[in-house]
């Protein structure tokens, strides 16, 4: 699941028409999109709770989530182009 990196959210409008369209005003994160589904605690394992899932999601700032996302593929990508060529 991802905490940190908020993606758009879409608003699917219908014209008159009935031609549809797409608008983006409101980006948020998939944990965030996943709490707001009614019930969502049933969707989780047995031994997770949502309580341990706001600790860990809180754990990090969204900047240091990103440096360490950014840290973990400068390990990984070295070792990986090599073996492309």
């Amino acid at each position: 699941m991802n905490f940190h990196r908020p993606s758009a959210v879409p608003k699917i409008l219908t014209a008159a028409n009935g031609k549809r369209r797409r608008v983006y005003s409101r980006w948020a994160t998939p944990f965030e999109l996943f709490r707001e589904l009614p019930g969502c605690e049933n969707y989780l394992r047995p031994h997770i709770t949502l309580a341990e899932l706001d600790r860990f999601a809180l754990s990090q700032t969204d900047t240091e989530a990103a440096l360490a996302m950014q840290r973990a593929k400068r390990k990984l990508l070295p070792g990986i182009q090599g073996r492309i060529a």
